[in-house]
């Protein structure tokens, strides 16, 4: 869950109740954390990022990108395609112009030298960070198909696609990935009645919230809020001492006795002074 300000993320289990602590940040985030925000696996189809992307969503990517476009049918679509190559690698669009431009189909291969997540060359990226030499990424390669289409709020939307991923790394090997997203359930809002940055999982009071943005103070989760740990044992020990004023006859008995001190050594000084005056007369 991350709100215009701060950000909080729990896991949660079957039973809609938190597994774990709390994990927050409470000040205004970063630019990179901000970036991320409402980040997920269903983020190519419902705001055009995707992985290997950094935080750059797809009209970002190609606005720094040499776009050539020419049309092509796919799977009996006729279909705009825009071919882009860039700094962030190139990157293949299928469209369909009957259906709001949506995407049907993108490709998306990385060499060494182009950049990935935090804007840094493929090749820094090592398979084992440990191994020496590293064996490092040397191709990128990503495949999105939609599968599903519908119309949502008055306009055509990406509602189901799959998504094959392959790194090749400089020794030869590969590790690769297929994964099927449905996305259901969607309900566009104009306004919301309420805040919608509340968790609905339940989170018992006193769970423990690591603030990165405050160490080392320590907060937990309490009445539905992050609030600062309070040392019950260290309130209650400060509710049992009474702080009492001095005496005030005390007060003045001390200070008299203060003051005729500093007058005795003040004159013993001046008697010594004089005698010793008289003592170096020729």
């Amino acid at each position: 869950m991350i709100p215009a300000i701060g950000k909080a993320v729990i896991n949660v289990g079957e039973s809609n109740k938190s597994t774990g602590g709390v994990a927050a940040y409470l000040k205004p985030l970063p630019l990179k954390l901000a970036g991320e925000s409402g980040y997920g696996f269903y983020s190519y189809a419902v705001d055009g990022r995707m992985p290997r992307n950094d935080i750059h969503t797809l009209p970002r990517i190609l606005s720094l990108s040499d776009v050539h476009i020419s049309s092509v049918a796919l799977s009996g679509v006729n279909t705009v395609v825009l071919t882009a190559t860039g700094p962030w690698g190139k990157h293949v669009l299928w469209l369909d112009p009957a259906r709001n431009y949506i995407p049907l189909r993108l490709v998306q291969e990385k060499g060494p030298e182009d950049l990935v997540d935090d804007a840094k060359p493929l090749r820094t990226e090592a398979k084992d960070p440990n191994e020496k030499p590293p064996v490092i990424s040397v191709r990128v390669f990503q495949q999105f198909d939609t599968t599903r289409v519908e119309k949502v709020g008055g306009r055509f939307a990406i509602t189901g696609f799959t998504r094959r991923a392959l790194t090749t790394y400089s020794d030869k090997s590969e590790y690769g990935l297929t994964e099927t997203v449905t996305i259901s359930n969607i309900k566009p809002v104009e306004t919301w009645d309420k805040d919608p940055f509340v968790f609905t999982a339940t989170i018992p009071d006193g769970t423990p919230v690591t603030v990165h943005d405050d160490k080392p103070i320590e907060y937990e989760w309490r009445g539905g809020k992050i609030v600062k740990k309070i040392n019950t044992a260290a309130v209650e020990t400060l509710d049992s001492v009474e702080f009492k004023s001095p005496q005030s006859g005390n007060f003045v008995k001390a200070l008299l006795v203060t003051l005729v001190a500093f007058a005795t050594v003040g004159i013993g000084y001046i008697l010594w002074r004089r005698l010793s005056a008289r003592r170096v007369r020729p």
